[in-house]
């Protein structure tokens, strides 16, 4: 069901209850406590853009959400605050919030924790900065997560050790100069993504973990030194450090030859630059 850019104030009226998508994106909604009377079927709520100020989970998990509501999209609202759900209420499988492009400037480390089955979270672009030496989120089960666009200048080994979940991190612009171990107990993470941070060099410390990712993205990074044997990129993996000082200035012929000896995709283009060749001998 579409109802979007209709100018709404309020979620649809009436009683839809074999409705399982339901998209009110662009209008100026700015309360879902309803949702679960209006919609008891639904799977999905893609609600970008309206006025929503505050969510409380228990408009999305809780005993008055829709029993099968999974996944909700919620950028691009106002959203400042969101509020765990009340203790020892009835949960349902609720799987996957979008908060991107939101005001939410601080969050409770549990916000999210009493979810039973919480596996992806995107909170880029919002005014969050992650707290020094200590966790950043507690939950066991997430395993997606996007913290793009935010200050991760704090990173510590203890931002992520309540997250042993992770499979797949997203931090593009999030001003990371070192990441100072914050992945070293991530043991399932396969993706990682660091794109245009402020990250001079990977050296032998930098990781500090047996991490074996399947993808590692450092494009658009100042990159000026990278020891190869300091990544922890799988053989068959990728390693991207595209329009960096070491691919601008073709410096990063170390890295191809260790790319090219442990079957790791190498991706280290430079815009506006002639492609570079490597005796691989």
């Amino acid at each position: 069901m579409s109802c979007v850019g209709k100018g709404l104030t309020d979620l649809p009226s009436g009683h839809w209850p074999s409705v399982m998508f339901l998209d009110v994106s662009s209008n100026a909604i700015a309360n879902i406590d309803d949702l679960g009377r209006r919609f008891p079927s639904l799977n999905v709520l893609r609600m970008r853009h309206n006025a929503l100020t505050a969510l409380h989970l228990d408009a999305v998990a809780g005993p008055s959400a829709p029993n099968r509501l999974m996944v909700a999209d919620l950028s691009g609202n106002r959203i400042s605050h969101v509020l765990p759900p009340l203790p020892g209420a009835r949960l349902n499988q609720f799987s996957t919030l979008l908060l991107s492009s939101n005001q939410i400037a601080s969050l409770d480390r549990d916000t999210f924790k009493a979810l039973p089955n919480f596996k992806q979270l995107s909170l880029n672009d919002n005014p969050l900065v992650i707290p020094p030496a200590q966790p950043f989120l507690s939950h066991h089960l997430l395993n997606e997560l996007d913290l793009s666009d935010m200050d991760a200048s704090a990173l510590s080994e203890h931002t992520f050790s309540e997250l042993p979940s992770l499979s797949g991190l997203v931090m593009e612009r999030s001003k990371i100069r070192d990441v100072n171990g914050a992945f070293k107990n991530l043991q399932g993470l396969a993706i990682l993504r660091l794109p245009s941070n402020e990250i001079t060099e990977i050296r032998p410390s930098t990781f500090q973990s047996s991490l074996e990712l399947s993808e590692l993205v450092l494009e658009r990074n100042p990159l000026v030194r990278l020891v190869p044997e300091a990544l922890p990129v799988q053989s068959g993996g990728e390693l991207a450090i595209d329009d960096t000082p070491l691919s601008c200035a073709c410096a990063h012929a170390e890295v191809a030859r260790w790319a090219a000896e442990h079957r790791v995709k190498l991706s280290a283009t430079c815009q506006g630059a002639s492609d570079c060749l490597f005796d691989e001998a």
